[in-house]
């Protein structure tokens, strides 16, 4: 009975003991299991680390000129520079429509896979039907670089739109932004005659002596086809010598102004060979004051308009190119002589403001003159032409030109 109650005893304390067991088991396990989720959460709040913001690299196009002028029948080209050009990018070749008001693709380039390429980019003809247009190259973007848009240019094609000119060299150029807009043999050496004088008139104003007087000389007075009007010994205003060497032509004005200003005529030409270069006359050389016909002295279009064009910018020069009549008075014999204008289509055309004008048998007629149209100045020059009427006829072309070139404008 004893033996028997002991071993209850022990049954019993074993099943305590395992009962004790499983809880503290099962408590740890609920212990470790919560820590485990605590550090999973931990973890799981923990943020992410950011991705490397990638900033796209700015692009860069070059060599678009700002000017292009060249005859209608030419290829107009340039080379274009882009950086960065790797990614497969490509440049796009571009035409303003007025009309719309956007820009058209007219051509498209693929650039080469490296960090800068250069493309040769062709102005087709086909679109350039108009006297101006404007240009430019568009480079679209790509993950790695940004957009881009070159300079605008301004393509003036030339000669779409003019008659027969009876004048051997002839030049429109825009004072306001130095474009030459229509030519005809426009750098070939010709003769100037008394288109001269405007160089003779711009070195009387720099030199400072304007409001000065001059006595006349006998060699000045003796100057070829001067009509006896200067008297050896008589006295003008230098005001008076400028109109008289711009209006009538005076060949002894011209011959007395430049020994007012530098003593000498050999001295006077020296400065109008050293004037000439300076606003860049680059094929022009002058023996004499005048324009009376002598072995090296030549000029071209392009050459008489960059003159004419400084000459109206001096305000007492554009002032006596658009006069028409005008009487001077001698101040020692008191002569008058009542000075008219070469010029016949001065006061007869609306935007005209004057010019001069150039005669010689070997000259045969110049001109050149200023006209202005929507807000610019031009310069038109006719060099050689068969006639009187010839030179004339050209000028009013090439105005009617200028008229044209600016109305079609994109």
């Amino acid at each position: 009975m004893r033996d028997y109650c002991y071993k209850v005893i022990v049954c019993i304390t074993l099943c305590i003991v395992v009962t004790l067991m499983g809880t503290v088991t099962a408590f740890c396990e609920e212990d470790f299991d919560a820590e485990a989720s605590a550090a999973e959460i931990e973890l799981a709040s923990e943020p992410e680390p950011p991705e490397e913001e990638v900033v796209p690299a700015a692009t860069t196009i070059t060599g678009v000129p700002a000017r292009v002028a060249k005859k209608n029948s030419d290829d107009v080209s340039f080379t274009v520079k882009v950086t960065p050009a790797s990614g497969g990018r490509v440049a796009m070749l571009q035409q303003y429509d007025s009309e719309n008001k956007e820009w058209l693709t007219r051509a498209t380039y693929d650039l080469k896979d490296k960090s800068t390429a250069s493309v040769k980019v062709v102005l087709n003809k086909k679109y350039r039907k108009k006297t101006t247009g404007k240009w430019r190259v568009f480079v679209p973007a790509t993950d790695q670089a940004l957009e881009a848009v070159s300079r605008v240019c301004t393509v003036t094609s030339r000669n779409l739109k003019i008659n027969k000119l009876s004048s051997k060299s002839a030049c429109v150029y825009c004072i306001d932004t130095s474009e030459v807009i229509y030519t005809k043999k426009y750098q070939t050496s010709r003769l100037p005659a008394s288109t001269t004088k405007l160089m003779t008139a711009v070195l009387l104003v720099e030199s400072g002596k304007l409001s000065g007087k001059t006595k006349v000389s006998a060699k000045a007075a003796g100057t070829p086809y001067s009509y006896g009007r200067l008297r050896k010994g008589d006295k003008y205003r230098n005001i008076d010598l400028l109109y008289a060497a711009l209006l009538p032509s005076s060949n002894s004005a011209a011959s007395a102004i430049a020994e007012g200003v530098s003593g000498t005529i050999p001295k006077f030409v020296k400065r109008m060979n050293s004037k000439a270069a300076e606003i860049g006359m680059k094929k022009t050389h002058f023996c004499n004051p005048h324009g009376i016909h002598q072995k090296g002295h030549c000029t071209t279009a392009l050459d008489m308009a960059k003159l004419t064009a400084y000459a109206y910018g001096k305000d007492e020069i554009s002032k006596a190119m658009k006069t028409r009549q005008l009487t001077i008075k001698s101040l020692r014999y008191k002569r008058l002589w009542t000075l008219h204008s070469t010029d016949v289509l001065l006061g007869h055309i609306k935007n005209f403001f004057g010019g001069k004008t150039g005669t010689s048998p070997e000259a045969k007629y110049c001109f050149t003159g200023v006209y202005k149209y929507k807000k610019k100045t031009y310069v038109s020059v006719a060099l050689n032409a068969r006639s009187a009427a010839g030179r004339w006829s050209d000028t009013k072309k090439m105005q009617s030109y200028i008229r044209s070139y600016a109305e079609t404008r994109y």
